[in-house]
């Protein structure tokens, strides 16, 4: 788990992005992303072409997405609060 091998989601949380057809080179955005499990598993799938933007209103919200998606290497994640 540290080391960004896998990570915990319900099965509804695990089809959201498979159902949006990501793609590399895709531009997603995901509003109210806190934690930030799906953002990173987006970033995963669109690849270094690619652009995922995490919105979250609250401070904590955006730092939660800032930590999971650093631990899941995702690194094409804009985080806007």
């Amino acid at each position: 788990w540290r080391d960004g091998r896998f990570a915990f989601q319900s099965e509804a949380s695990q089809l959201v992005t498979p159902l949006l057809g990501l793609h590399p080179g895709a531009r997603m955005l995901d509003v109210c992303a806190a934690p930030g499990g799906k953002s990173g598993h987006a970033a995963a799938r669109v690849g270094n072409a690619g652009l995922v933007v995490a919105l979250d209103r609250r401070l904590v919200g955006v730092q939660r997405i800032r930590n999971e998606t650093t631990r899941l290497g995702a690194r094409l994640v804009a985080l806007v609060g």
